[in-house]
């Protein structure tokens, strides 16, 4: 079965018990595949190297299946991305939530391994 890899568990205080409860509703996500969270509500991008070890450790069996769902701070979703990809080479299956149709919707993308010397100097010349 797929995995879906939550980012960042985000939370939020419960008005009515005044604990901390998940800010979203994972529901709908889980009909692509069990839900794992990759960093911890306290997660910070200011150490980065510590941040990536921990989701390079926890994407390790990530695979072309499974679904990153981009939840959290825009930094950690970027090392996620970037990890995952590397992973996966280049294949990387997201989810984006449509607020219209109250569900998740599916991203598949392909994102370069690498860039050859030509790719480099046409995105230079592009500045």
């Amino acid at each position: 079965m797929s995995k879906v890899y939550v980012i960042q568990d985000q939370l939020r205080k419960d008005k009515t018990s005044g604990k901390l409860v998940s800010k979203f509703d994972l529901k709908d996500a889980e009909r692509y595949g069990t839900i794992e969270f990759l960093l911890g509500p306290g997660a910070r991008p200011f150490s980065p190297e510590h941040v990536i070890a921990q989701l390079e450790r926890k994407l390790k069996s990530y695979t072309p299946e499974d679904w990153l769902l981009l939840i959290g701070n825009p930094c950690l979703i970027g090392f996620a991305v970037a990890v995952a990809s590397v992973v996966a080479r280049g294949r990387v299956r997201l989810l984006q939530w449509d607020g219209m149709a109250g569900e998740y919707r599916p991203i598949h993308a392909k994102l370069p391994t690498e860039l050859s010397d030509e790719d480099l100097e046409i995105l230079a010349a592009g500045r």
